[in-house]
């Protein structure tokens, strides 16, 4: 396994959380990982893969937004698994975020176990297409000397609102 650190660029990480960092008996679906905002992300995905409208129609403000998906980004580790990234925060806490890949508007399957799409709760603001979500990729990258070296891609992105991706709701 290869454990990726992610450092935050405004040191909102260096924060502390009043939350409590660990899960309890009533909210066992859902994970206090010890975030400056004291977002709470629930443990696993919705089931399935959701368009951005069908995401929006059926979560709606339970979507995690731009800011909150950058905090658990920036905030936690994210360590590769084989099928997923397991996102860790400094007390130990942790998520798993399976690489499901996502569904073209046409139904095919693209990325399992290599990488995920996941909604945030915004859409694009310049363009009516588009909405934005996280994006996270392990990917080989060629090195010197014939070396295969591996590459993490953990960012915010924007995709067609039209595809089929994954849900990880927040409250």
């Amino acid at each position: 396994m290869v454990t990726v650190m992610l450092v935050c660029a405004n040191s909102i990480c260096a924060q502390t959380s009043s939350t409590p960092s660990k899960t309890t008996k009533s909210n066992s679906d859902y994970a206090f990982l010890a975030l400056p905002s004291g977002t709470v992300w629930k443990m696993s995905n919705e089931e399935g893969f959701y368009t951005y409208e069908e995401a929006q129609k059926k979560f709606g403000a339970k979507l995690p937004t731009k800011k909150q998906w950058q905090e658990l980004i920036d905030c936690c580790s994210w360590t590769w698994t084989g099928k997923g990234y397991k996102v860790t925060d400094k007390k130990g806490t942790s998520i798993y975020f399976p690489a499901n890949g996502y569904e073209s508007s046409y139904g095919h399957l693209f990325g399992k176990d290599k990488n995920a799409f996941y909604w945030a709760s915004m859409p694009n603001d310049t363009t009516s297409t588009y909405a934005s979500g996280l994006w996270m990729e392990r990917k080989k990258a060629a090195k010197d000397k014939g070396i295969i070296e591996f590459v993490d891609n953990i960012l915010l992105y924007d995709s067609k609102k039209n595809y089929h991706q994954s849900v990880r709701l927040v409250k």
